[in-house]
């Protein structure tokens, strides 16, 4: 029997609004210049190489996962999106009901986060590997989950067709029962599965917080190609803002309603007409903090999409990589070919900045999976947003992250892996402005809501 632990999906990190918080971002001192008497919110040189330095244990990233290049989904997906509980079919998710029903509801056990360990653990029994971050994300989307934070944990086996299930089901209650047990929170939701065929059997138990509370929405837009998205944020938040895809290479910021103050929220994001579905990603940006954290994804389409069927999307041509000086060169060419299909201006690579960036990813990322002091990511994010690599005067900064989700080592043909080598994505401005024409978004939409 294998037993895998908690694997999180942790999506995608952004710095914003950092001009509005620093003074520092829109004048930074030159490199030579003294240190001001005032603390700088930005870490130092030697600061940010410490960070760099902190051992880490290399299993850490060491997730096996594939993805593919399509996949379908089962089952009947919910035509809106809602915290619905579930109620158990089988033993197995009996005792997830169980747990909650003893502990006053918590975990949650919710319709949709069955919905999502239904269609990873499909996943796990034809592939015998975890799915991608971006693949797991998709079937959270089409299940309608509204959990963030997402994590799975899988108990799996090659079981003879001799053995029944309620035999199995004798012999893997005690673990499932530990598994169960671990999954605490006050606004945890979680949902568990069993799956059995061609001799094998799997239980998935996916976890995740509710940080909103949403009125209930059906995912289509209106005639006019808009969604509106109303709910209360459960978690302390500054801020609140929302991006949606728009097209193959767009994104476009969602509108506010200013009339209504957090915790409660009304978002309006408007759909691209030709788009079939788009994603939507409304964030929140904890009291005190730099780095934003997700509090909904909402997989919008159009009625008749195919929302069952996952695609990936591909931008570029693989290609091997035996260095990282290799897989930097050929990142960064593939990038710009991208960009330039989008009509927009080719990045520069700073190399010292990026041999800095790889230096302290594996402590971001450490950060960012709570394995290590959580703050530290914020202190990363500012140090790379502070620049000392990068030559010239910073005008701007801005600060992207994210994890590859599948690697293979070619020279021994090893099964597909995360790797601590991820891609972080840092832009900034310098002078003269020109220099990068002040955009590092796709494209930005304004409009006006109905309020």
């Amino acid at each position: 029997m294998r037993r895998a632990d908690w694997t999180r999906l942790i999506g995608i990190l952004i710095a914003f609004g950092l001009c509005a918080i620093s003074y520092a971002c829109a004048k930074s001192p030159p490199k030579s210049a003294q240190a001001p008497s005032e603390k700088s919110p930005f870490p130092s040189r030697d600061e940010l190489s410490q960070l760099g330095q902190s051992p880490l244990t290399p299993e850490l990233f060491d997730v096996p996962m594939r993805d593919v290049d399509s996949w379908q989904l089962r089952g009947v997906l919910p035509q809106r999106i809602q915290l619905a509980p579930y109620q158990p079919a089988s033993p197995w998710e009996e005792v997830l009901a169980q747990r909650a029903r003893r502990s006053g509801g918590t975990p949650y056990p919710s319709a949709a986060m069955h919905c999502l360990a239904r269609e990873y653990a499909r996943f796990y029994i034809v592939h015998d590997i975890r799915p991608t971050e971006r693949l797991f994300q998709y079937m959270a989307g089409a299940c309608g989950a509204i959990a963030q934070g997402l994590a799975a944990m899988v108990l799996y086996a090659r079981v003879p067709e001799a053995v029944s299930d309620d035999d199995l089901f004798r012999q893997w209650k005690n673990e499932v029962d530990r598994i169960v047990a671990s999954v605490q929170g006050r606004l945890t939701i979680a949902g568990l599965a069993f799956v059995r065929e061609k001799g094998r059997a799997i239980v998935v138990v996916v976890r995740g917080e509710r940080r909103v509370e949403l009125k209930p929405l059906v995912p289509f837009p209106d005639g006019r190609s808009r969604l509106l998205i109303e709910g209360r944020l459960l978690v302390q938040a500054e801020r609140i803002h929302a991006l949606i895809n728009r097209g193959r290479y767009g994104f476009a910021e969602c509108a506010t309603n200013p009339q209504i103050s957090l915790p409660r929220f009304a978002i309006l994001c408007q759909m691209a007409k030709s788009d079939r579905l788009s994603w939507i990603q409304i964030s929140f940006l904890p009291p005190g903090r730099i780095l934003a954290r997700s509090a909904l994804h909402v997989l919008a389409r159009v009625p008749g999409a195919r929302v069952n069927i996952y695609q990936r999307h591909l931008y570029a041509n693989s290609s091997e990589a035996a260095t990282p000086e290799q897989f930097t060169a050929k990142l960064t060419k593939a990038l710009n070919e991208v960009r330039q299909r989008a009509q927009l201006p080719p990045l520069a690579l700073a190399t010292r900045q990026s041999e800095v960036a790889a230096k302290v990813a594996p402590r971001f990322f450490a950060a960012a999976l709570g394995k290590v002091d959580p703050l530290d990511a914020d202190r990363i994010a500012l140090g790379m947003i502070a620049g000392w690599d990068v030559e010239g005067m910073i005008r701007q900064g801005s600060f992207w992250s994210t994890l590859i989700g599948e690697t293979r080592d070619v020279r021994d043909g090893s099964r597909p892996r995360s790797s601590f080598r991820a891609a972080a994505m840092y832009c900034s401005r310098r002078m003269p402005q020109s220099w990068l024409s002040g955009r590092c978004s796709s494209s930005k939409t304004n409009y006006s809501g109905p309020w």
